[in-house]
């Protein structure tokens, strides 16, 4: 019963700081500096907790690759690398983007960050889905002891 709690404690906080950030996409939303959807203060808090994330999955993978062996490290590397692509993809972007001319800053961003998550979304399928892949070396699909799986 314990998890329960925790686990709707998280859900009402992650609610709660979308409806802020929903909420301050409209405060200033005409005005003469914004040129995309995060360029105030939404931008700033979007970019520090994704930040937050980041470290938090850094510190994650450490400690689970402190007990891995040689072929669930490897899955762990594409892994680390895949979700270091999806979930910085937006700071760098907008970062980036403080240095480009105002009217491409919007596609900029969008087309930037929607390129990131399809590249994150196809890898992990990829992992996911084919049979020579480090994730399939590192579960215990290869180690099946069923005959069927043999003949794959």
């Amino acid at each position: 019963m314990v998890e329960t709690d925790i686990y709707i404690l998280t859900a009402i906080f992650v609610i709660m700081i979308h409806l802020l950030i929903g909420a301050l996409t409209y405060v200033d939303d005409e005005e003469h500096h914004k040129y995309h959807d995060f360029g105030g203060v939404q931008g700033v808090i979007l970019m520090i907790l994704r930040l937050i994330i980041f470290g938090v999955f850094v510190y994650g993978i450490k400690d689970t690759s402190n007990s891995a062996d040689r072929k669930q490290k490897s899955f762990l590397w594409s892994l680390t690398i895949t979700a270091t692509t999806y979930i910085l993809s937006f700071p760098t972007l907008w970062i980036i983007s403080m240095f480009m001319d105002r009217y491409v800053i919007n596609r900029f961003i969008t087309f930037g960050t929607y390129s990131a998550q399809a590249f994150a979304a196809y890898y992990i399928l990829h992992q996911l889905t084919k049979k020579g892949s480090s994730y399939y070396k590192a579960s215990h699909k290869s180690k099946t002891l069923l005959p069927g799986a043999k003949f794959d």
